[in-house]
C-alpha cells in the first residue's frame, strides 16, 4: 500500500511479541496475600494503557505515526482471540494519530499459526487471516498456500512511499513453525502412536504429540522469490526495510537451549537481504530490545566489501528479569532520501499516575560505512544533493571531524551542480548564476592585494603541492 508521509522524516511504531490471550496476565504485584480486587493485570490491558498514553502524548504535540510494524506473536500459543484483540486495539488507540489498516504491516510469528497444520496450507494461517485479512486487510507477507507467486498484488505485500523514497517488506518465517511429525513420515512414531491410542491414555497421547512437534523457523524458496519480484517491481528506493518475526543473529548474551533456535536457512536469507540491498531489518521473537549492524559478506569471499544492515530487535513486556518492560519501540528515520539516519526510542508500560519511561538509542547513520570512526569522515554520493545533506549532517553530529567529500558525477552532467537545499534565495537560474560566480572567485589564482593576503583560496588550491592544477569546479 502507498503511504503519504512528511518529506525527509518517518516514524514507525514497532510492536512485537505481545502474547495476548483471554487469561494471560503480567506479574506486576508481588502478591503474598489474597484480597478481592487485587489482581495481576491482564496483558491486553497493560498494552492498551501503554498505547493510549502514547497516542495521547502524540496528539497533544500535534504529531502522527507513519505506520505500525507488527513482527509477530500477537497471541499466546494460538489463542484465537489474541491477534483479533491486538488489531482492534491498534486501530482504536492509534487511529487519532494516523494509523489505519492501510499503514499496518503484520507478519506471523510462531504463536500466530495453527499448530500441527501442514506447511503451505490455508489452514496454517487461519487465525492470522481472521485477524488481519478479513475486512480492511493490512499489509502482510506472501503467505504460502494462500497467495499466488505468479499473480502478486504488490499493494497487499509492500508498504511504501508514493514518491519512491522508502519501502517496507514483510517476510514470513513461520511456515514450518509448530510442525508435528505425521505417521506417514515416521513408521516407528506411527506404531507408537497406535499403541498409546489403544491404551486410551489421553495424557500420553498429548505428551507424544508434544515430543513430535518442532518449532522450526525457515524461509521458503517461494517466499524469497516473491520478495525478489516485489523488490524489483518497487524499483530503486533510498531506504529498504524488512520486517520478520525471527532473529538473524543473537541479540544479547543470553543462551536459548532448544532445537531449531535459529532460522535453518539463515545463510541464504542473509545473502538475499544483501543482494536485494536491504538497509534495515526489524524483528521480534527474542523478547529483547537491541540494535546492531549486521555486516553481510558475499558467498565465499571475505575479500569483497560487506553489505551493512541495521538490525533492530523488539522486546516485550513483563516486567521480569528475563523480559524487561519494553512493549514497543518508536523507530524514527530522518534525512530521507539523501542522508538517512535512524534513532530508536524504547517505551515502557504505562504505570497508573505516571508517565511512560523512555530510553533513546544512539543515532545510526545508514549511509556511512563506519559511523563509530573518529578520524576524517569520507562523504561519498552520486549527486550533489546526497553529498551536501550528508556533509551538513556530519558537521552537526561530529563538528570536530575533518570531512572529505567525493561526488560521482555522471559524464553527461555538464551543468555546474548546485544543492537544492542550499539556503540561497532566488530563482533556480539566479541561484546557479550566484554559485557559478562564487566558484570562479574561489579559483582566482592572483589578486591585486595578494602581497598583503598571500593565501587567497585560489592560489593555495592551484599551487598545492608545488604544482599548478586545473580545477573545473570547487564546491564550498
Amino acid at each position: 500500500m502507498d503511504l503519504n508521509s512528511a518529506s525527509g522524516t518517518l516514524t514507525f511504531l514497532h510492536v512485537t511479541d505481545c502474547h495476548l490471550s483471554a487469561s494471560a496476565t503480567v506479574q506486576t504485584i508481588d502478591r503474598k496475600t489474597k484480597a478481592r480486587g487485587v489482581d495481576q493485570p491482564r496483558r491486553s490491558r497493560v498494552l492498551q494503557d501503554a498505547l493510549h498514553k502514547l497516542a495521547e502524548d502524540f496528539e497533544q504535540r500535534g504529531m502522527t505515526i507513519d505506520g505500525v510494524l507488527f513482527s509477530g506473536d500477537g497471541t499466546l500459543k494460538g489463542d484465537p482471540n489474541g491477534q483479533l484483540e491486538l488489531r482492534k486495539m491498534l486501530l482504536a488507540e492509534l487511529g487519532r494519530i494516523g494509523i489505519t489498516p492501510a499503514n499496518i504491516i503484520a507478519t506471523p510469528g510462531n504463536h500466530d499459526i495453527v499448530a500441527g497444520t501442514e506447511p503451505n496450507s490455508p489452514e496454517r494461517y487461519g487465525l492470522f487471516q481472521d485477524a488481519w485479512l478479513q475486512s480492511d486487510p493490512v499489509v502482510v507477507p506472501f503467505l504460502e498456500g494462500i497467495h499466488d507467486i505468479n499473480d502478486l498484488d504488490i499493494s497487499s505485500h509492500v508498504l511504501r512511499a508514493p514518491q519512491g523514497d522508502w519501502a517496507a517488506f514483510p517476510i514470513n518465517t513461520a511456515n514450518w513453525s509448530q510442525l508435528r511429525i505425521s505417521d506417514d513420515e515416521d513408521a516407528e512414531i506411527a506404531d507408537l502412536r497406535s499403541l498409546i491410542k489403544a491404551d486410551g491414555n489421553a495424557k500420553r497421547i498429548s505428551t507424544l504429540d508434544r515430543l513430535c512437534t518442532y518449532d522450526i523457523a525457515r524461509v521458503s524458496d517461494d517466499q524469497l522469490e516473491a520478495l525478489r519480484k516485489m523488490v524489483k517491481e518497487v524499483g530503486d528506493v533510498r531506504l529498504r526495510i524488512a520486517v520478520l518475526h525471527h532473529h538473524l543473529l543473537p541479540v544479547d548474551g543470553r543462551e536459548e537451549f532448544k532445537s531449531f533456535e535459529s532460522i535453518t536457512n539463515l545463510g541464504l536469507l542473509r545473502q538475499v537481504l544483501r543482494d536485494l540491498g536491504f538497509h534495515v531489518v526489524v524483528h521480534g521473537h527474542k523478547h529483547a530490545t537491541a540494535a546492531y549492524y549486521d555486516h553481510i559478506y558475499p558467498d565465499h569471499s571475505a575479500q569483497q566489501s560487506a553489505h551493512r544492515v541495521l538490525t533492530i530487535s523488539g522486546g516485550t513486556f513483563g516486567p521480569s528479569s528475563q523480559h524487561p518492560d519494553t512493549p514497543f519501540q518508536l523507530i524514527k528515520f530522518e534525512g530521507i532520501p539523501h542522508a538517512p539516519r535512524c534513532t530508536i526510542e524504547s517505551l515502557s508500560s504505562a504505570v497508573a499516575g505516571r508517565s511512560q519511561k523512555t530510553s533513546k538509542s544512539p543515532t545510526y547513520r545508514l549511509w556511512e560505512d563506519d559511523p563509530t570512526a573518529s578520524g576524517p569522515a569520507t562523504v561519498f554520493g552520486t549527486s550533489i544533493d546526497d553529498v551536501y545533506v550528508r556533509a551538513i549532517q556530519m558537521v552537526k553530529d561530529a563538528p570536530n571531524r575533518p570531512i572529505i567529500c567525493t561526488i560521482d558525477f555522471s559524464p553527461e552532467d555538464e551543468q555546474l551542480p548546485f544543492p537544492k537545499d542550499y539556503p540561497r534565495d532566488g530563482t533556480p537560474e539566479e541561484r546557479r548564476e550566484w554559485f557559478g560566480e562564487t566558484v570562479q572567485w574561489w579559483q582566482l589564482h592572483a589578486s591585486r592585494i595578494e602581497a598583503r593576503i598571500p593565501y587567497l583560496h585560489g592560489s593555495r588550491l592551484k599551487r598545492f603541492g608545488g604544482a599548478l592544477i586545473k580545477l573545473s569546479a570547487w564546491l564550498i
